[in-house]
């Protein structure tokens, strides 16, 4: 900020992009004795680098419902409330990209779907929310329980899982279940990620709002997901968690469970 305040002191507006910490920006330009109008051309939901960790080291998504909440109180406080100084801003993301995961930051779905998210930024923009609103997603349960931070299973383990969702307007809700191997093509700056391929197979009633699951035989790191829908808008959430081999009492992998990944696909059951 001191290089910005004597040296570049023909910029006419100061752009900053933050994410779980705009709520620290006012604080810092005031302490740095920063006048000028700044913007925030990049703000959003926590990013995947500052959201709590499993064990295994994947970050944990918030709900679309925690997101709307997050652009809806973000805005409020630290944009809408800091206007005298902060003259405007760019949600991220006015689309869809892979970037961690498919849902971090796009507020629509890769198939074109306003999510919460654009309900709150229509209220924070026009003072009131549309007409129809999103669904929203209450819980997510593993065997109506609350599922644990770090989910560790062992091969073709089975749970159930149900999404608890609500919806303003009364409308038929439509579910979807879908699960993944965690992303690995993981890049930095936002550069351009490929989006792992589906698992089919392992899901048993993936259009109702419980699944079975039956887990994949490969040790590693997964995430289901599971999207609820009005037909127009969407709300969504998901769970990583890790498929670990069942040991014997001396340690070693117990050999009806153990695939060598090499040898097997995801689709073995």
């Amino acid at each position: 900020m001191k290089f910005i305040n004597e040296v570049m002191t023909d910029i006419d507006i100061y752009c900053i992009n933050t994410y779980g910490d705009i709520g620290n920006v006012a604080s810092v330009l005031e302490k740095e004795e920063f006048k000028g109008p700044y913007m925030i051309t990049e703000w959003g939901p926590n990013g995947h680098w500052e959201s709590p960790k499993t064990r295994w080291g994947s970050s944990i998504e918030q709900t679309s419902t925690e997101k709307a909440s997050v652009y809806q109180e973000r805005y409020e406080k630290y944009i809408w409330g800091e206007r005298n100084q902060c003259i405007g801003s760019f949600a991220f993301l006015w689309g869809q990209k892979q970037e961690y995961t498919s849902t971090w930051y796009g507020v629509f779905t890769e198939d074109g779907f306003p999510t919460e998210a654009i309900d709150a930024l229509t209220l924070n923009w026009s003072g009131k929310y549309p007409e129809n609103r999103s669904p929203s997603i209450d819980s997510v349960r593993m065997n109506n329980q609350i599922w644990s931070k770090n989910l560790i299973l062992t091969p073709s383990q089975k749970l159930n899982f149900q999404v608890y969702s609500t919806d303003k307007n009364s409308d038929r809700l439509k579910y979807s279940w879908e699960l993944y191997p965690e992303s690995t093509d993981l890049k930095t700056g936002g550069d351009a990620e490929n989006k792992p391929a589906i698992i089919p197979g392992k899901l048993k009633g993936k259009n109702k709002f419980e699944v079975t699951m039956k887990a994949p035989v490969i040790e590693g790191r997964y995430r289901l997901f599971v999207s609820v829908t009005d037909g127009k808008k969407v709300a969504y959430s998901n769970i990583p968690f890790y498929v670990q081999h069942e040991l014997n009492g001396d340690g070693t992998v117990k050999k009806v469970q153990f695939i060598q990944q090499n040898l097997k696909s995801f689709n073995e059951e």
